[in-house]
């Protein structure tokens, strides 16, 4: 049985030249996250090539089952995006959401 349920998944370029400054402002953002809402659990990952000078970057997000048995749901999309502010200075375009549910 999976130890989560739905998980949010965000991705968003950045331009190329920053993208190491972007994903450490991103880490440091989840950090202050996840500290301030221990259920949640956080990290971020890049696509490993560019497309026309800019770097993909996916944010990753999943709740404790035990607290939170259905996982991500719109109040807590609401609340990671809003927080997400800080981070559009890094952002080229639109930041993208999707959600998964395990299979297993």
């Amino acid at each position: 049985m999976s130890t989560t349920r739905r998980q949010l998944f965000v991705y968003y370029r950045v331009d190329e030249a920053v993208w190491q400054q972007a994903s450490a402002a991103v880490v440091e953002f989840q950090r202050r996250l996840c500290e301030a809402h221990p259920e949640l659990t956080a990290h971020v990952m890049r696509r490993p090539q560019t497309k026309g000078g800019q770097i993909t970057l996916m944010e990753v997000y999943a709740l404790d089952p035990a607290a939170n048995p259905e996982g991500i749901d719109p109040t807590w999309q609401t609340r990671i995006e809003s927080a997400a502010v800080v981070l559009r200075r890094w952002q080229q375009g639109e930041r993208h959401v999707e959600w998964f549910d395990p299979i297993d």
